[in-house]
């Protein structure tokens, strides 16, 4: 028999202490944003080929509704991002700690994840909704877990 190793905690982002600021006003094919930091950025409902992000912070940013052929996420951290409603069919991520961001309804449908963190989004209780559990999912090379 084989022993099964416990999951492990993911591998942060390993990102600068310092990034540029910038801005992107739209998302266009094969694009590349490195070592920058992006807030509060309105991208809903682009269309793109291919955008790769690497060693980045998105603050504050609003992708729902997008539409990404080929989506790669390198040593990157998502904090207060919308996602709602993303469409990635090919995606590939490592290092990417997503913190208190909306991911309803994305659909990343083939691709490869690798030390992926999610920090809960936390709502107040409404009727027909749930708050946030305040535990933490992660996506590792041993396996997928929550803890706290």
């Amino acid at each position: 028999m084989t022993a099964w190793a416990a999951p492990q905690a993911p591998a942060g982002p390993d990102l600068p202490d310092r990034l540029d600021s910038g801005r992107i006003a739209a998302l266009f094919e094969d694009q590349t944003v490195a070592e920058l930091e992006l807030t509060g950025d309105m991208l809903a409902a682009q269309r793109a080929k291919g955008v790769s992000l690497t060693s980045a912070r998105l603050i504050d940013v609003d992708l729902s509704e997008s539409r990404v052929e080929r989506l790669d996420l390198i040593d990157v951290v998502l904090r207060g991002c919308n996602f709602a409603n993303v469409r990635a069919p090919r995606v590939s991520a490592a290092r990417v700690l997503i913190d208190r961001s909306r991911l309803t309804g994305v659909q990343l449908t083939k691709g490869l994840l690798r030390d992926v963190a999610q920090r809960p989004q936390r709502t107040a209780a409404r009727p027909g909704m749930r708050a946030g559990t305040g535990r933490e999912a992660c996506v590792t090379k041993s396996g997928c877990a929550m803890f706290r």
